[in-house]
């Protein structure tokens, strides 16, 4: 019974202690829950979303208001048709976070911790189907990132925000050897070639 009560007591509080504002305009319509009281420590790295009695805002490092503290959906308008959906905490994008094209497919998938993008990020063309994929991992570009153009996908891979730029491989049957330029000009060794020969009359004997 004592455990119910507490569990009643935080709930009411929760409800006491929050608010929706919803925000309409010539082509969107927002519902969004957030606290009255909460002070938190800022982070000058952090994008903070927060309201006053009319808007939404967006700022760096700090805010001004009353933080966005729960569940955020926005609508197309007219139609109500879904744009976006996801959770605040403090402020903070936290959680899955969706978002639609106009006519109902899918635009972007994305989750996030603490206001900063972690693991996979989807990006949706406009008949629904996946055009790329993206890995972050504090907020930063980290690990395979794969963009399909006609079908065909390409990959690149990211450390930490930066792009990992792949060395060439030097096959060991290769020779190497230095130009008179100064350039390191490599050939292929006896047994890459004869690799490749067979492999062309590979080709010719089944044609």
């Amino acid at each position: 019974m004592l455990i119910l009560s507490e569990y009643t007591w935080a709930k009411d509080k929760y409800i006491s202690d929050h608010r929706t504002i919803h925000i309409a305009s010539a082509n969107r319509q927002i519902d969004a829950v957030y606290t009255m009281h909460k002070n938190i420590k800022t982070d000058i790295a952090n994008i903070y979303f927060w309201c006053d009695n009319t808007s939404i805002y967006q700022t760096q490092g700090n805010y001004s208001g009353h933080l966005l503290d729960g569940t955020y959906t926005e609508y197309y308008f007219p139609g109500n048709n879904l744009c976006s959906k996801g959770e605040f905490r403090n402020g903070l994008k936290t959680g899955i976070w969706v978002s639609w094209l106009e006519n109902g497919k899918l635009k972007e998938t994305s989750y996030w911790k603490k206001g900063k993008l972690t693991d996979e990020r989807c990006i949706y063309d406009e008949s629904g189907k996946i055009v790329r994929t993206e890995n972050y991992k504090n907020g930063l570009l980290n690990g395979k990132v794969i963009e399909i153009t006609k079908d065909t996908p390409v990959y690149t891979n990211y450390r930490n925000g930066l792009l990992k730029l792949r060395t060439p491989e030097i096959k060991k049957d290769s020779i190497k050897s230095t130009h008179k330029s100064g350039k390191v000009q490599v050939t292929p060794g006896k047994n890459l070639l004869n690799r490749t020969w067979d492999k062309i009359k590979n080709v010719f004997s089944f044609l």
